[in-house]
């Protein structure tokens, strides 16, 4: 049976069968069938999407014996080779086998030539399809390239072309990314593919890649921590010390040593330079650009950057598994823990958060609303000795707050406030945000009660504390009580 599987990347291209294959002396029929198009998956309904194909009208075949029967009596009226496209199979994996069978009978009494041809995406890329279908009985005469003409694809999209990609066409990808030499002669055929897709390009005889997504994707999948063993900076199994100059080694054994601690500017200026010889060695733009040198090697290197820099401080090492701590800033899990200013930015934020319809639900009827309210709440959590607030930030953005207010030392007690501008980070974050905020009512305050009052009985925020050992008060269920000690 002629079936032939071809699983090419996306292009924003879906150029019809009829520009890629051209047959010498006669037309080839072509049928091209989107399981997409099906309403749910089965054997019978794929039959009556592929029968409306054929006969170019919708039909409603309620069996598949009655619709193979008809596909194949309309097919035998065509005196001509067929080729039939079954777009987006991967609809159709569950079935698969019993719908090869069905298109095996419909081959079998059919007197014409007919070849399938399955595709997981819309778009054909016609020199993978001139590979494939050589070994049909279509004679092929001119077969046109389809490749990228625009970068800005999404992250989903950018998955997909790395997944379709051969492990020699990745493989080359990485030495490319990584800069070492990558020998035409060797890889000819893979090279050029990649080079007509548009996923590369060779300029001056150096291959960059095109597809800054792809280029992340590579990273998040290849990237390691480094460690250090007996002194030295390992990757992995790999030593790492010919990767980095010997002074970019000397910093990144400082920052391995304190994992989790900021390294301040004053140790790095004095592992760096002798700042007692000369002032003037020492300033914190050569510092920054010295590390933005470190951070360029690593990612050439295809290691993992966890360098954070700590604002006017200096930079940490982190892993997932530390949580930096300074006065005025905690980051845990991604997230970074401000200290709450009374600033403009703010009240701006929180003058657009709280207006927003769809979170008026889960906010106290006592939430500040207009400009004076807000920026009189921002005074009284910034300024109160009875309040200690962080904001909370994501990628630079600010997402909402959580803190301690109605600190009370004499009873040892205190209430939790939290909120976020999207409700769906509460799934994902909750977790870490109320820990964080645990652990300074424990370790700062030294309370030995600590509650939570939930607006709108929200059940995620609910399931989250109760994970964290808070218990519900037996009369109001929004209120949950943690006793620390």
């Amino acid at each position: 049976m002629n079936i032939t599987y071809i699983f090419p990347p996306l292009t924003e291209q879906q150029p019809k069968i009829d520009w890629v294959i051209k047959q010498k002396g006669k037309s080839i029929l072509t049928y091209q069938v989107d399981c997409r198009l099906l309403d749910h998956v089965s054997v019978s309904n794929f039959f009556e999407l592929f029968l409306s194909v054929c006969n170019n009208r919708k039909s409603k075949m309620g069996q598949v014996g009655n619709c193979v029967t008809k596909i194949n009596t309309l097919l035998n009226h065509k005196k001509q080779p067929i080729l039939i496209i079954i777009k987006n199979i991967q609809y159709l994996l569950p079935l698969l086998g019993s719908i090869l069978l069905k298109l095996m009978v419909i081959k079998e009494n059919s007197h014409n030539i007919i070849s399938y041809l399955f595709t997981t995406t819309d778009c054909l890329y016609s020199d993978r399809i001139y590979e494939q279908l050589k070994a049909l009985p279509l004679i092929l005469d001119k077969v046109q390239y389809f490749g990228y003409k625009k970068f800005d694809y999404n992250l989903r999209e950018s998955e997909i072309i790395w997944n379709s990609l051969s492990e020699i066409q990745r493989r080359l990808i990485r030495r490319i990314l990584i800069g070492e030499t990558v020998r035409k002669e060797e890889f000819a055929a893979d090279i050029d593919y990649l080079i007509k897709t548009g996923i590369i390009s060779n300029k001056k005889q150096t291959y960059t890649i095109n597809l800054p997504l792809l280029t992340n994707i590579l990273l998040k999948s290849s990237t390691q921590s480094l460690k250090l063993h007996n002194h030295t900076v390992w990757s992995g199994e790999e030593l790492m010390t010919a990767k980095f100059s010997a002074k970019q080694n000397h910093i990144l054994r400082l920052l391995l040593e304190n994992v989790g601690k900021v390294v301040s500017q004053d140790q790095i200026a004095d592992n760096l330079w002798d700042t007692k010889d000369s002032e003037n060695k020492f300033s914190v733009w050569a510092i920054d650009k010295f590390i933005q040198r470190l951070r360029l090697r690593m990612k050439q290197n295809l290691i993992a950057d966890k360098i954070i820099a700590i604002k006017t401080k200096g930079y940490c090492y982190q892993n997932t598994t530390h949580c930096i701590r300074t006065e005025e800033l905690i980051i845990k899990d991604g997230l970074k823990f401000i200290l709450m200013e009374n600033n403009k930015d703010n009240v701006y934020f929180y003058n657009k958060a709280f207006q927003k319809k769809q979170l008026r639900k889960v906010l106290w009827q006592s939430t500040p609303k207009t400009d004076k309210e807000i920026i009189d709440w921002i005074k009284e959590v910034t300024t109160a000795e009875s309040h200690y607030y962080f904001s909370i930030w994501k990628n630079k953005k600010m997402i909402g707050h959580v803190g301690l207010d109605r600190i009370n030392c004499l009873n040892q007690s205190a209430r939790m406030g939290f909120f976020l501008d999207n409700p769906k980070l509460w799934d994902k974050f909750g977790k870490t945000i109320f820990s964080v905020m645990i652990n300074e009512a424990k370790n700062r305050f030294h309370l030995q009660f600590l509650s939570a009052d939930v607006a709108g009985d929200e059940p995620t925020q609910i399931r989250i504390l109760e994970q964290l050992g808070f218990k519900k008060d037996l009369v109001k269920k929004s209120l949950l009580t943690l006793e620390l000690f």
